[in-house]
């Protein structure tokens, strides 16, 4: 027997963003529980507010806590005489708690969503299974504020499907707002921040920079129109913009388990819906705030007023606009020809997967080898559920091994790929 040098694969180094990715649900949880404990084991803090008479921060008087903790947990800048909130500096802490938990019930959803796609929806390939679980989580968020927002725009005069976009900035400043109206708001704020977060922290897709530059675009809005008093307008384009990504959720969790005609039908939905609400209505709340808004408001910066919006403000969130409507124009052209593979029999495939999946599917099963090619623990890992990153390395071990075993019998069955 000739003496032979088997190179096993081991586990790479992980650098700072791998532990990020892998202990992101744990420090969040883990500040979020300490967060929690602290309120409740010191009631004394959450007791710790004072009215305040009308600050740089708001024109009228308002509750405001003394203490950081509470105001975590709680709406700050509330206004015992109206029932309403205004908007201030401590806003700031209510976003930073809700971005950890968004990035805790995403992990937790992530994790409800596996099972299920996996033992019901027979998917194997492990990169198909995080889309899948992700499209879930995506599904759930976006179906539940979408009712809320539907919700806060039912209280405006005119119906939503009238298309009355002036009615949003009626009676500006909205400087005093409801509290679904703040959390809504908020929470969305923090929703987009923890998107930011998790797109750098995974896997690049094909149009990252497109979608790096959607998300801090839409950051730049939320955050812009809250801050300058036009909560309205802002939770109309969101409510517009939620109704075709509802359907493009189901649409590809149908593709992801082998939906056939029901995932094309879903799909074509889709189309419509996303070319009637980022096409059209969306090109109509631009029009209306482009020519509409200059006629209704006055634009001046009066602090004691509420009046925020000047005329660069308003120039600076048109631009935003027509960036963000360049960038859905970017992604119709997606769209539409994976709408033409349909046409033709190929599937709604989405073209926007990750481009290292092209390469090679990671089935979910692991597998082994030892010496004689027969799976072993004690020995080299081929595939590994920790760490998908080493099958690349497992490719080159595959190919040593061969080079100097041509005569072993077992040598074919080495790498194996389901």
């Amino acid at each position: 027997m000739s003496n032979r040098v088997i190179h096993y694969a081991t586990k790479p180094r992980r650098g700072l963003l791998q532990i990020c990715v892998d202990w992101h649900l744990t420090t969040a949880l883990s500040i979020i529980t300490l967060i929690v404990a602290l309120n409740i084991s010191f009631p004394e803090l959450s007791d710790a507010s004072n009215q305040t008479l009308s600050t740089y921060q708001t024109r009228l008087p308002t509750i405001q806590y003394k203490n950081p903790i509470p105001k975590f947990i709680y709406l700050s800048y509330y206004n015992p005489k109206s029932g309403e909130y205004l908007k201030g500096n401590d806003d700031i802490y209510f976003v930073g708690f809700w971005v950890l938990i968004w990035l805790s019930l995403r992990e937790i959803s992530i994790r409800f969503w596996k099972p299920i796609g996996s033992r019901l929806g027979g998917i194997k390939d492990r990169n198909k299974l995080q889309r899948f679980a992700e499209q879930g989580w995506n599904l759930i968020y976006y179906i539940v504020f979408w009712c809320i927002g539907v919700k806060i725009l039912s209280r405006f005069p005119y119906p939503i499907l009238s298309l009355n976009i002036r009615q949003y900035w009626h009676d500006y400043p909205h400087d005093s707002i409801p509290a679904l109206t703040k959390f809504y708001y908020l929470a969305q704020a923090a929703f987009w921040i923890q998107q930011l977060i998790v797109l750098n922290l995974e896997k690049p897709r094909k149009d990252h920079y497109q979608m790096l530059a959607h998300h801090i675009v839409t950051i730049l809005l939320v955050c812009g129109s809250y801050a300058v008093n036009f909560t309205g307008i802002g939770t109309a384009i969101h409510v517009t913009m939620d109704v075709s990504d509802i359907i493009l959720f189901v649409a590809k969790m149908l593709n992801y388990v082998g939906g056939g005609v029901a995932c094309d039908s879903v799909f074509a939905v889709f189309v419509a819906s996303w070319i009637y609400t980022r096409h059209y209505v969306f090109a109509k709340i631009i029009w209306a705030i482009y020519y509409h808004l200059p006629q209704d408001i006055t634009f001046e910066f009066n602090l004691s007023e509420g009046r925020l919006a000047t005329y660069n403000l308003w120039v600076v969130f048109l631009a935003l606009l027509v960036l963000l409507e360049v960038l859905l124009f970017f992604w119709l052209v997606l769209i539409l020809r994976i709408m033409w593979n349909v046409v033709i029999g190929n599937g709604a495939d989405d073209e926007r997967e990750d481009s290292d999946s092209e390469c090679e599917e990671e089935p979910i099963e692991s597998k082994t080898i030892n010496e004689k090619g027969i799976g072993s623990p004690e020995k080299g890992t081929l595939y590994s559920d920790d760490d998908p990153t080493l099958l690349s390395s497992s490719k080159k071990m595959y190919q040593q091994i061969s080079t100097s075993q041509n005569s072993s019998p077992n040598s074919s069955s080495l790498y194996q790929r389901k």
